[in-house]
């Protein structure tokens, strides 16, 4: 009987110990299907931010170039009118010019005006 009960004690721890072991590598498995489960998500977030940054900065870039595009026409349209400008500039020398030399040649033949003068004329 002590020996049926020796047996059945050992039966008993032995049950245990297997029930323990098992029970240990279950958990341990778990908390490795754990790590991985989290290092899984770390890596996505990770790629998410990686390939949404060019994407960040694409539109950055744009914004950018169209803003430079919109100042590039602005300063081509001051050049433009700058431009137009000029040529009227040069168009009223030319004819100031033209103006004071077809107004010289009468001067010099006309009578000097006088301001001490009745008539104005002082010749």
């Amino acid at each position: 009987m002590i020996a049926l009960l020796g047996r059945s004690a050992l039966i008993r721890a032995r049950t245990q110990a297997e029930q323990i072991t098992t029970n240990a590598q279950l958990a341990s498995q778990n908390t490795a299907k754990e790590a991985e489960l989290a290092a899984r998500q770390e890596q996505l977030k990770r790629k998410e931010l990686f390939e949404r940054e060019p994407k960040r900065c694409a539109v950055s870039f744009k914004g950018q170039e169209t803003r430079l595009s919109k100042r590039e026409d602005a300063l081509d349209r001051k050049l433009d009118t700058l431009a137009v400008k000029e040529k009227q500039l040069d168009d009223l020398e030319a004819r100031l010019s033209s103006a004071t030399k077809a107004w010289r040649p009468r001067m010099s033949s006309s009578p000097k005006y006088c301001a001490s003068s009745a008539t104005g004329c002082c010749s």
